[in-house]
């Protein structure tokens, strides 16, 4: 799918809704699984949506935790409402504390660890709860009794993969029933029919997480791929570019950029027609998709203009790509609809990552290289 590394893609339908996936025998189904497939940029997309979620929930149970004590006082009486009331101070103090932890910069598996921590609190603190109210030989008020159901309709909230999702559903139910078999001595049918209910509004919130993930991917997929080529588009580029120029300025990794331009593209518009300038541009971004790997990203910045990045790459082999890139573009041909053969060249400009050097600043490198390309005759490499 378009989300995935190296936003690899053809042209053909791709599955965007839940259900289209479910029903297709299409491998990209994993996408829902995990995010593992995922590219970094819409990593870091669908990591912005659950740290705003995640903020908001915590910052209002943090509130309303200690506001539902005056309900305590009427349910459970003075005496048992401030033996609970200090479990409810600690668990709004500890959300209190997930939402200061919440930064916009942070990695998938630290994000993950506040996610499961914000979830697990809460369930810790209805465990203890019940423990107290059973030591004190006082049954489950409703309105505590429901606490379970309400975290796990909760997660409903994010869009998370099927791993993460059943993760902490696994965590909240197993920590529950557990707790309800060894301290509170409940039958294997009233377990059974817990656990069923449990396993209902889990499957409810697993369906809301898959229907906002599938709805996120589309969205991402029109707003960040080029539709004609599947290539991510210039916007997505320059996210990445600047994410790599912040890191280059700590790990001092090289990265080059190359910016490619097909000779006399008119040309072909006005001789062949338009499908056929098309045709040339999609051949164009297969080849490029061709030469992708883990620290390769292919792009299209713009009309006949495609942009090569490689990460963690020395320019003496941004130099050796280019020349196997432009090789392969010489070689293709491109059959019209009149069964006429169309060749192409292109003209590159490459520039290399140095110092404090901005994304701007890259690109304009590479570009003035290319235009050196373009006087010195088109079809030729220049750096």
């Amino acid at each position: 799918m378009i989300y995935m590394k190296n936003a690899n893609s053809s042209n053909k339908s791709k599955p965007t809704t839940i259900s289209d996936c479910f029903y297709s025998l299409n491998v990209k189904l994993l996408d829902f699984f995990s995010s593992t497939q995922h590219s970094e940029d819409f990593k870091q997309t669908r990591s912005l949506i659950i740290l705003v979620r995640l903020k908001f929930m915590c910052l209002l149970f943090s509130v309303s935790v200690p506001v539902s004590s005056i309900f305590d006082l009427l349910v459970l009486g003075e005496n048992l409402a401030l033996q609970i009331l200090p479990l409810r101070l600690l668990l709004s103090v500890s959300l209190i504390l997930v939402f200061l932890l919440c930064k916009s910069r942070f990695k998938d598996h630290l994000l993950h660890i506040l996610l499961c921590s914000a979830f697990a609190i809460p369930t810790l603190f209805y465990l203890a709860v019940a423990f107290k109210l059973q030591t004190l030989g006082t049954t489950l008020p409703q309105s505590l009794a429901i606490t379970p159901f309400l975290i796990i309709t909760m997660l409903g909230l994010f869009p998370l993969t099927i791993r993460l999702g059943l993760f902490l559903f696994c965590f909240i139910s197993s920590s529950i029933l557990a707790f309800g078999f060894l301290f509170l001595n409940l039958s294997y049918t009233s377990l059974i029919h817990e656990f069923w209910q449990l396993t209902l509004f889990g499957g409810v919130a697993t369906w809301l997480q898959l229907g906002q993930l599938s709805m996120l991917m589309k969205l991402y997929r029109e707003s960040t791929v080029d539709p004609l080529t599947g290539l991510i588009n210039r916007r997505v580029l320059m996210r990445r570019l600047e994410h790599i120029c912040e890191q280059s300025v700590t790990t001092n990794h090289p990265c080059c950029l190359m910016i490619l331009d097909l000779d006399k593209f008119k040309r072909i518009n006005d001789e062949f027609g338009h499908q056929s300038g098309d045709n040339v541009l999609v051949a164009l971004s297969n080849i490029l998709n061709s030469h992708c790997n883990n620290t390769n990203i292919a792009a299209r910045f713009g009309g006949e203009e495609f942009v090569f990045l490689m990460t963690n790459t020395p320019i003496e082999y941004a130099i050796r790509k280019a020349e196997e890139i432009s090789s392969s573009i010489r070689e293709t041909k491109i059959q019209t609809e009149n069964g006429q053969i169309i060749t192409i060249t292109t003209s590159i400009g490459i520039s290399q990552l140095t110092g404090l050097m901005t994304p701007q600043h890259l690109i304009n490198k590479a570009d003035e290289l290319l235009y050196t390309a373009k006087l010195e005759g088109r079809d030729c490499i220049r750096y």
